[in-house]
């Protein structure tokens, strides 16, 4: 009942907070255009194409970028535990 609460909370916050972003990009002028896009849109260089592993694994999503740069950078050893951690949010 209250994880039902929570997610309606949250729901409710990403609403609420996407009509006040819409109703700022509509009521801009001038020099407030320039800057909201820079919000909007992401400089080129600002996100990443699809990534290759030693292995030849290709990663197109953010999650697989995520798997695989967390694999090619603290690679598991014999041993070692692992512990899936829950979804954010």
């Amino acid at each position: 009942m209250a994880a039902d609460a929570k997610a309606e909370l949250q729901k409710s916050i990403r609403q609420c907070r996407r009509q006040k972003w819409d109703d700022h990009m509509r009521n801009l002028r001038g020099g407030e255009v320039g800057r909201a896009a820079m919000f909007s849109n992401p400089p080129a260089g600002a996100t990443v194409g699809a990534l290759t592993g030693r292995q030849g694994k290709l990663a197109n999503t953010i999650a697989e970028k995520e798997d695989l740069l967390r694999g090619e950078s603290f690679p598991l050893r014999d041993g070692d535990q692992c512990f899936e951690l829950p979804p954010a949010g």
